[in-house]
């Protein structure tokens, strides 16, 4: 009974720490980035410790590699902003152009439209249409996926080799 009770204060705890985090990706692509919404108080400690994976260990150096203009030290967040979490995955069945590094999963918000995701990824409206077809941007919820570039500070991925791959 104790670990019913501890396992759902828990996930009321990650609940109210994290306003919304969402990541998802299909076959395809080595890396993929997790948005994250940082509430009051919370430390990259803690998201390091609940977001871990092969990129996220347990050194906040990967989340601050993602997030240069954003996190300014190791425990130094701004309340309710977004940040980037890296975490290792294969997406779009290998249809992503080698043009691109990444790709980006995107928690689509009340105040989104297609044309900010856009302009705020520097990517043309039709190639996130393309990745996204019958989705409705400004339908507040949900997740699309765009491609995005490597700025030269990604850490990068090779292909897995082994039984599990």
């Amino acid at each position: 009974m104790k670990l019913k009770n501890g396992l759902l204060l828990f996930f009321m705890f990650v609940d109210c720490i994290f306003l919304k985090v969402e990541s998802k990706c299909v076959k395809g692509c080595d890396v993929a980035l997790a948005f994250l919404y940082v509430m009051p108080l919370v430390e990259l400690s803690n998201i390091t410790t609940f977001m871990q994976s092969k990129i996220v260990t347990d050194s906040p150096e990967a989340i601050i590699r993602y997030n240069r203009d954003i996190v300014l030290s190791n425990d130094n967040l701004f309340s309710y902003s977004r940040i980037n979490i890296p975490f290792p995955c294969e997406c779009m069945g290998g249809q992503i152009s080698k043009d691109y590094g990444l790709f980006v999963t995107y928690p689509l918000r009340p105040r989104d439209s297609l044309e900010k995701i856009a302009s705020h990824s520097k990517l043309d409206e039709g190639v996130i249409q393309s990745y996204n077809l019958g989705v409705n941007f400004s339908k507040g919820s949900g997740i699309v996926f765009f491609p995005g570039r490597d700025n030269g500070e990604y850490l990068p991925l090779y292909p897995r080799t082994g039984l599990a791959s």
